[in-house]
């Protein structure tokens, strides 16, 4: 019925553009001990970029062009490009958050059936590389077809109808047939 959607999308392009003959594979470690060879850049002039460092950690200021937006990393870091879908029902329904998702949703300011919410997600896409940074993200809330049925309303099924069977994880039907005559062996 409704879909409410939230996005943010950043294009950023580095102050001091990387030189792609300087990406190079390079040891990345891993938490769990294990070791990949990501391709990794390198900026050819990091004495250039403020930087800070304690005994655990080190990092440098990465400016955007505009010097507004700036990334802290080490010197070196690997080019990547991620993406991640989250699914919130389950996690909001955790935090507490039951009421939305029930017959109770109060959603009438957005429309007079106050629907509950059916389904939420969100997504994330983020590029680094040797241009700067490209991310995205979108949280989206969608809600039932309708909402649930006054607690005294019937409904009596006695003209031409249409039902469908729907394998509801995954929203696909199975079957659907519309019914004229439900004493006809075959229509």
């Amino acid at each position: 019925m409704l879909v409410l959607a939230n996005a943010v999308h950043l294009r950023a392009t580095w102050e001091q553009q990387v030189l792609a003959d300087l990406t190079t594979p390079a040891p990345f470690h891993r938490a769990d001990g294990s070791v990949v060879r990501p391709e990794t850049m390198s900026h050819n002039e990091p004495e250039r970029y403020a930087y800070a460092s304690t005994d655990d950690w080190s990092a440098v200021r990465l400016p955007y062009v505009g010097d507004e937006l700036a990334m802290w990393v080490d010197r070196s870091l690997p080019k990547w490009d991620f993406q991640s879908d989250l699914p919130l029902n389950e996690p909001l329904v955790g935090l507490g958050m039951t009421v939305p998702f029930g017959p109770d949703a109060g959603f009438s300011g957005i429309s007079p059936l106050s629907p509950p919410i059916d389904e939420g997600i969100h997504r994330a896409d983020i590029t680094v590389d040797e241009k700067g940074t490209e991310a995205a993200a979108v949280t989206g809330i969608g809600f039932a077809v309708s909402g649930p049925p006054p607690a005294d309303a019937t409904m009596t099924v006695d003209h031409p109808f249409a039902f469908a069977i729907v394998h509801e994880p995954r929203g696909a039907s199975l079957f659907e047939l519309v019914v004229g005559d439900p004493t006809a062996t075959q229509e």
